[in-house]
């Protein structure tokens, strides 16, 4: 079993998420709603048919998100990455295909205190977007749960040569 498919559809134990917690919540549908106004995604790059955000193009674990291209120029990509070890390599995969031509927006943890939140976010992002309070998330079930920690919203263009610009973000603001 490939680790996005198991990050994908398995519980998991990983420091800093509760453990044996599953790792196949979706995105709160008024946090996804206001971005999709704004960046007009055309692929969910990690998810399941219960997950996906973007339902008619999206990623699952059969098709490896970390090893497949997610489109390159003209492409916009939403990515809510399984939150266990491989989140840094998630990112820069962002990373990656930002560089190739795609926008991707990530939802992730803000982890400052990460190696991989200091190489890739602040060494490349375009934009971080610090989220007020605690996103709840959503199972395939309709069961809600709050998040563990701060998340942020992180933007990849492929443009950036300068440290990221940072806002911050409440309900209030990106809701429908």
């Amino acid at each position: 079993m490939s680790l996005v498919r198991r990050a994908l559809t398995s519980t998991v134990s990983t420091p800093g998420v509760t453990p044996g917690a599953r790792d196949d919540w979706q995105t709160p549908a008024w946090l996804f709603g206001a971005l999709d106004l704004e960046f007009r995604f055309t692929l969910d790059a990690a998810a399941t048919e219960e997950t996906a955000m973007v339902r008619n193009s999206f990623l699952g674990p059969e098709e490896d998100g970390l090893r497949c291209s997610w489109g390159g120029r003209g492409s916009t990509v939403w990515l809510n990455p399984p939150y266990g070890r491989a989140v840094g390599e998630w990112v820069a995969k962002a990373r990656q295909e930002s560089e190739r031509g795609a926008v991707v927006v990530v939802l992730i943890f803000s982890r400052t205190d990460t190696a991989w939140w200091h190489d890739v976010v602040m060494a490349h992002a375009d934009e971080v977007r610090l989220i007020r309070g605690r996103l709840h998330f959503v199972r395939a079930d309709g069961h809600t749960g709050p998040c563990t920690k701060g998340c942020a919203l992180v933007v990849f263009r492929g443009e950036s040569g300068t440290p990221p610009k940072f806002s911050a973000m409440t309900r209030s603001h990106a809701s429908l």
